[in-house]
């Protein structure tokens, strides 16, 4: 039998993170040890970075399709980018108007929405409204439209979920709220975590209808501890930071010029010619997993809608298994997958997602999260399948 250090590792866990791709890596080199300006001087070793900050600049503004390079923010993650958006906007009007605001969400968003907004709450400066999706892990769109209110100024709909892989009707959501400011006020403001979506879905923001966007680059090849936030023109928003005049003063730090080149080329190899055909190629290999899984376990649930889904995603439950010991058993054999988001998998809390869409706690605890990427085979998939079966025995 193959020991653990013969055993080719197999991951299947990349809605946590992918592998910097080779060209990204080649890309951010030079601005590690040699143009190492800082992008706020104005000597000519600082011009170099700053003009590497503008040209990344405007890759994301193409891809996103927004109308100026100000609309583009640099953060320090996507998590970032979603509390700059959110705690920027409420903060902003609750302190002008002196009186509590409104706003929605769904119960199934990134914790990085729903702990700001909570933390917010409680301080008494803003009513939140979770609207709870579909058991197919849906949001309907006139829930949102009831649930709206005068003083609304914030509605925020993740774009995909990170962990059951749903995509939302953000367009039909966007028209809803523009329906509801009838022209008269820009707000509500809509804002979407889409850090899951860029690599999938039509990201322009004018096709979408979108206020605030985050995006982040580790989700896309590129390297961690970068991420974006889009923020339409005439925003206006509390920053989060004071000290500087960095990225217009919404987030006043040095940048970091080697990831923000390297955020930009992973952008850059998202062409639509290669972006299509790894969406086939993954559907083909979701639906290869999910029969195989089907196969030596037909008790299976897929947990939210296969039909409106990101084409990578597996999130599925096996009743009367504890996917904990199926996670660690599966590492053991050189498997990686997930039970749920990273960033709360070390608070042994069952799926707030999975609950959020109907389903009960046992079920939550029974669910595992297999994710795609482009080098995936079906022999890994089918060297998955065998180490699966030999624990659901």
């Amino acid at each position: 039998m193959e020991s653990m250090k013969q055993m080719r590792r197999i991951y299947l866990d990349y809605a946590s993170t992918t592998p910097v791709d080779p060209e990204v890596v080649l890309a951010m080199e030079p601005y590690w040890n040699k143009t190492f300006g800082n992008a706020g001087s104005i000597h000519a070793c600082g011009q170099e970075g700053m003009k590497a900050v503008d040209d990344a600049r405007e890759v994301l503004k193409n891809f996103l399709g927004a109308s100026a390079l100000r609309e583009i923010i640099f953060t320090g993650s996507a998590t970032e980018a979603n509390n700059i958006a959110l705690q920027g906007v409420i903060q902003r009007f609750a302190f002008r108007n002196g009186k509590k605001t409104h706003a929605i969400t769904t119960v199934i968003e990134h914790p990085s929405v729903l702990e700001p907004l909570r933390k917010m709450e409680v301080k008494g400066l803003v009513d939140i409204t979770y609207i709870r999706p579909s058991r197919d892990g849906i949001v309907d769109p006139e829930e949102i439209r009831k649930a709206l209110r005068p003083e609304t100024v914030l509605v925020s709909v993740g774009y995909a979920n990170n962990e059951i892989g749903v995509i939302q009707p953000i367009s039909e959501i966007s028209k809803i709220i523009r329906d509801f400011s009838n022209g008269i006020s820009k707000l509500p403001y809509f804002h979407t975590d889409s850090a899951q979506a860029a690599q999938y879905l039509d990201m322009n923001v004018e096709n979408l209808g979108i206020d605030l966007m985050t995006i982040s680059a580790h989700k896309i090849y590129g390297p961690k501890g970068i991420g974006g936030l889009f923020m339409r023109g005439g925003i206006e928003l509390e920053p989060l930071l004071y000290g500087g005049g960095q990225e217009y003063g919404i987030r006043p730090s040095t940048q970091n010029v080697p990831l923000i080149v390297g955020f930009a080329r992973a952008i850059e190899i998202l062409t639509p010619k290669e972006g299509n055909a790894w969406n086939d190629m993954a559907k083909k290999l979701q639906a290869y997993a999910l029969e195989k899984i089907q196969d030596i376990h037909p008790a299976v649930e897929v947990n939210g809608s296969l039909e409106h889904r990101l084409p990578h995603n597996l999130n599925i439950c096996f009743p009367g298994k504890e996917a904990e010991l199926l996670l660690i058993g599966l590492s053991e054999k050189g498997i990686c997958v997930s039970s749920g988001a990273a960033c709360s998998s070390r608070s042994q809390k069952p799926s707030h997602v999975i609950q959020g869409i109907g389903k009960t706690e046992r079920d939550a605890r029974s669910s595992l999260r297999i994710t795609l990427g482009r080098t995936t085979t079906k022999n890994d998939i089918d060297r998955f399948i065998d180490s699966l079966q030999e624990l659901l025995l």
